[in-house]
């Protein structure tokens, strides 16, 4: 899928490039004009950052699943992601991209608050055994591989401590997607929302600096700067046959930026 604005010459390759040329008289907020590159931002966006990626030009949606389940490991249940889209490329290869959407909402625990809620969990669960009431945890054994299947450092290092324990797990969770349905390509997409009910932008620096800290301690390699937004990026080395890729998209929804933004097209 490409986009283009009035003719296949102007390329589109996000909300922000889409919403900026709506003529002026076009851009009141829940009219027709903004209102539909709101709805097809998500399109827009995905495709904006993969059309970074020459191995991926050309990928055909094939299934969208909302909140689809993949396995983390051997020891609980699936995880859900926001989205999942599984897909083909002209030569016949499967491809799966599994979004993780955020509006306002940071990442969630750290590597370091995982562990301390793994333990007490554990703690509670080992003393309910001791009552006579037969129960289990494997919280801190699901940290434990993650950490030993992902992370080349000491989990003691400040860096493997601030990790961001849901990173990990869509991480995990999106090779699985990829097994799975014996993809050749997958993406880990994280789609950031800026809305009227959501509008402090520190959260996206703080996505910033998580993404950043992910990348280069997860993968040894530094992710494009935000001015690069939206980006698709191949992890340096290849899982088995898998190809990984890392892609991030920041869709600002909010009215203030529709009224300020033209370039009076």
């Amino acid at each position: 899928m490409r986009s283009f604005w009035r003719n296949d010459s102007a390329p589109l390759h996000s909300h922000a490039a889409w919403s900026a040329r709506l003529d002026r008289k076009n851009r009141r907020p829940g009219t027709s004009a903004p209102t539909l590159a709101a709805v097809w931002a998500g399109p827009v966006e995905l495709f904006g950052a993969l059309h970074r990626q020459p191995a991926l030009l050309g990928l055909v949606i094939d299934d969208v699943v909302v909140e689809g389940q993949s396995a983390v490991d051997e020891f609980s249940g699936p995880r859900n992601h926001d989205l999942v889209l599984r897909g083909h490329l002209a030569n016949g290869e499967r491809a799966v991209v599994c979004v993780e959407a955020k509006a306002g909402e940071d990442f969630g625990p750290t590597v370091a608050r995982q562990a301390k809620a793994a333990a007490a969990i554990k703690a509670k669960a080992d003393d309910a055994t001791k009552s006579g009431k037969l129960t289990t945890s494997n919280a801190p054994a699901r940290l434990e591989g993650l950490l030993k299947r992902f992370v080349p450092y000491p989990a003691a290092e400040q860096r493997v401590q601030d990790l961001r324990y849901q990173l990990l797990t869509a991480l995990a969770g999106t090779l699985s997607e990829a097994k799975d349905h014996a993809a050749c390509h997958a993406v880990l997409m994280v789609h950031e929302f800026l809305t009227d009910q959501r509008h402090d932008e520190r959260i996206i620096e703080e996505h910033d600096r998580d993404l950043w800290n992910f990348c280069t301690t997860v993968f040894d390699f530094e992710p494009p700067g935000r001015q690069h937004i939206p980006w698709c990026v191949q992890v340096p080395e290849d899982i088995g046959d898998l190809k990984l890729y890392l892609a991030r998209a920041v869709t600002d929804l909010r009215a203030i930026t529709l009224e300020r933004n033209t370039t009076g097209a």
